[in-house]
């Protein structure tokens, strides 16, 4: 029903995959590190998990 009353408030700009795509988001160094400082302090993923984290990043 949700998708239903999108449809009818606007039928003209409906996208059943909701809002248009947003620019991509490129890693750069300062976004990389606190990506995996996150990933090691808050989401608490493995020493090894963050290494490969680390390098696919890099790649």
């Amino acid at each position: 029903m949700e998708q239903f009353k999108r449809f009818e408030t606007d039928p003209e700009h409906y996208n059943p995959a909701g809002s248009p795509h947003e620019e991509p988001i490129y890693p750069n160094a300062p976004l990389a590190a606190e990506f995996l400082t996150y990933s090691r302090n808050v989401d608490k993923n493995s020493a090894t998990w963050v290494k490969k984290q680390q390098g696919y990043l890099a790649w």
